[in-house]
């Protein structure tokens, strides 16, 4: 059957107001009041593990429990259930207004990557490779014996999805009430499947999962899903009816986080010709409240740092940052977008300083069959220089 007008109840997050504060109380009240709202979901109704990150617990609550801090404006503390999607989100915007208490931590908030840095608010990561890389001779050394040094620092701005479907998960009980058929928009239904059946304390093959599409979710359905499909299926379990969470925009753009804010500071020495000889690199990631999949999105920035040139002797460090901000989170080339522009602005200065055809530069330094990487990787084969020939003749660039 479908899930028509009548036969579901439709939910909306009740959402924190402030960052970083304990929260105290819910008046769920106010919702109830309202016609058509049928209940308040708050974290004492979970049965089972009240995580979003299985990978990390107590790292992201699905509802952040009384007593406990909330990290950032956006976190979710309750589901307003309602007749019709509008009751429901008049009803949990209204309990925002008037019906949530929260108390000061004593700490300010940390909002951006800067102060992040300047605090020293970093998640701890080993301390080997990728987050730490050192190849080739002595760093100082190296960039103190090169006839030429630049400093230079590129800030990134993060990025939203938009994808074209906001985050929605509908439910219904099978036959017998203790399983569930879950359709939800997601990136990853395997782990969507393991983290509901947590939430609910089941065997995972009580969790039929199915997705239909996602919607154009560029990576933002990877982990982001998870408190609408979690959210939807509790309710199911509860009231033993078809549920609806589908997430209004604003709603879904101040609970869920993007692409990283990035910092990159480097020094590069290099010759009177323009190839480089040594590069020192220190990346900063903001991760949001939490490491969700940051982590991995840091590795691969530091992977694909070198992009495509042989530097003798390399030292890399990545720094993931912790913000009262919403978690970032996974999109298209994670991590890479900010290291391939971090090294191509290194060229594009060496080339500017020494008044260098850029292509040209780029070339001298391009990796060749036999280098290795500064992660101990060998170049076997490569058409790069042989490609970036026929670019140029293909542009007519000599000419132009």
């Amino acid at each position: 059957s479908t899930f028509s007008d009548g036969e579901s109840l439709y939910g909306a997050f009740v959402k924190s107001t402030v960052p970083l504060a304990i929260f105290e109380n819910i008046d769920t009240s106010i919702a109830l009041a309202i016609d058509g709202v049928v209940d308040v979901l708050t974290a004492i109704d979970i049965p089972g593990t009240n995580d979003v990150d299985i990978k990390h617990p107590g790292a992201e609550f699905l509802f952040t429990p009384i007593s406990k801090v909330v990290e950032c404006v956006g976190q979710p503390l309750g589901l307003v259930l309602a007749n019709s999607q509008k009751a429901a989100n008049a009803a949990a915007l209204a309990v925002q207004a008037t019906g949530l208490t929260f108390k000061d931590t004593g700490t300010p908030p940390i909002l951006s990557l800067d102060e992040a840095i300047e605090k020293k608010k970093f998640f701890d990561l080993p301390k080997e490779v990728p987050y730490v890389i050192n190849h080739g001779k002595n760093i100082d050394e190296a960039l103190s014996a090169s006839p030429h040094t630049y400093q230079g620092t590129v800030n990134f701005a993060g990025q939203r999805h938009f994808y074209m479907e906001t985050q929605r998960s509908f439910v219904r009980p099978k036959e017998g009430g203790d399983s569930f058929e879950l359709y939800t928009s997601t990136q990853d239904l395997d782990l969507t499947q393991q983290t509901v059946a947590n939430l609910l304390n089941i065997s995972q093959n009580k969790i039929v999962g199915k997705m239909t599409r996602a919607g154009g979710a560029f990576g933002g359905k990877l982990t982001r899903n998870l408190p609408c499909a979690m959210a939807a299926t509790l309710a199911a379990a509860k009231h033993q009816k078809k549920i609806k969470v589908i997430n209004e925009r604003v709603d879904d753009l101040n609970m869920t986080g993007g692409r990283e804010k990035g910092k990159a500071i480097y020094t590069v020495g290099f010759d009177n010709n323009g190839k480089i000889l040594a590069l020192k690199l220190d990346f900063y990631m903001d991760s949001g409240f939490s490491i969700d999949i940051s982590d991995g999105d840091l590795q691969m920035a530091m992977y694909w740092a070198d992009n495509v040139y042989n530097i003798p002797t390399w030292s890399s460090n990545g720094s993931l940052c912790k913000t009262n901000t919403p978690t970032n989170t996974a999109m298209r080339a994670p991590g890479v977008v900010h290291s391939i522009h971090t090294m191509e602005h290194v060229l594009h200065n060496i080339s500017k300083i020494l008044d260098i055809d850029p292509v040209q530069a780029r070339a001298l330094n391009f990796y060749a069959v036999g280098d290795t990487t500064p992660y101990n990787q060998v170049i076997e084969r490569s058409t790069l220089l042989e490609t970036w020939q026929q670019v140029q003749e293909s542009s007519n660039y000599p000419q132009l």
